[in-house]
């Protein structure tokens, strides 16, 4: 069986956790990055952080899977207002 493990750093970039690995002795990140595989990955449109994990798990785009941000963007989407109580 084949075990995988996605250890990801939201809004960091592999060179700059690199660099940071090696100059501030990150000896554990250094041997997860040179043992195992790591790359970069492409962010989605728009650039936020939930379309874009959740885009990287299903393999769709957020006109797919619908998430756009953290928050409920419906009835922005559906150009609508919600309803004014008296």
């Amino acid at each position: 069986m084949t075990k995988v493990i996605i250890f990801g750093i939201d809004g960091m970039s592999l060179d700059i956790l690199e660099y940071a690995s090696r100059c501030l002795g990150l000896a554990n990140i250094s041997k997860v990055i040179n043992r195992g595989v790591a790359t970069s990955v492409q962010t989605v449109s728009p650039p936020s952080s939930a379309p874009a994990w959740i885009s990287l798990f299903t393999g769709e785009n957020p006109m797919q899977h619908g998430v756009f941000d953290f928050f409920d963007t419906s009835l922005l989407r559906a150009r609508l207002s919600p309803t004014k109580k008296k």
